[in-house]
This record gives structure tokens, sequence and C-alpha cells, in this order.
């Protein structure tokens, strides 16, 4: 829900979980979105600033993080660590979920 500062869960018949949409905490303008399969936390990438959300699997806010500008790719390598486009500071972002963090 890129303009509302939002996301949704969706059941695999394709209905909106209840409960949701919920608010990211984040800048806004939020676009991608990964999951770290150790914890099910959900990384949103907020590019109306330059931060990412992180989110239990209900949903909720537990860290904004600050990364490059303007974010809007995420993804999880091998190794757990989450991985962050940034497109305005023409970078990339590594975090490490277990405490380590933000890093270029």
């Amino acid at each position: 829900m890129w303009t509302n500062n939002s996301i949704v869960k969706i059941t695999p018949a394709g209905a909106i979980m209840a409960g949701f949409p919920k608010g990211t905490g984040g800048t806004g303008n939020d676009r991608g979105v990964a999951v770290t399969p150790v914890d099910n936390h959900v990384w949103v990438a907020n590019s109306g600033g330059a931060d990412v959300s992180r989110l239990d699997n209900a949903g909720n806010v537990l860290q904004v993080i600050p990364v490059g500008a303007t974010p809007t790719g995420v993804a999880v390598d091998a190794n757990g660590k989450v991985w962050v486009t940034n497109l305005t500071s023409n970078d990339a972002s590594r975090i490490d979920p277990n405490g380590g963090g933000p890093g270029i």
C-alpha cells in the first residue's frame, strides 16, 4: 500500500486478513518487502525517506532502521542478512537482524 504507509497480510485465498492494513511506522511510499525465515519478521523499504521498517508477523512495528536514500528493494541472503537497495544514494545497505546495525 505504497501511498498509505501501510501493509496488508493476505490469506492464500487472496482475502485481506482481519486486523490489516497496519501502518509500517516508516517514512512512507512503502515498496519492497521481504521476510526473514528464522523469525518471520517482515522488512519493508520506505521509499519516501531513508529507512526500513521491521515488523513482526502480526504487523506490529518492531524497529525503523535508517538506511540510504530512497530504499526500493529488500532481500534476505543465505546468511539471514537483510539487504536494501537505495535508489537515490546509489548504494546498498546490509542489516544484521541479530543486533548489528546497518552497514554499507
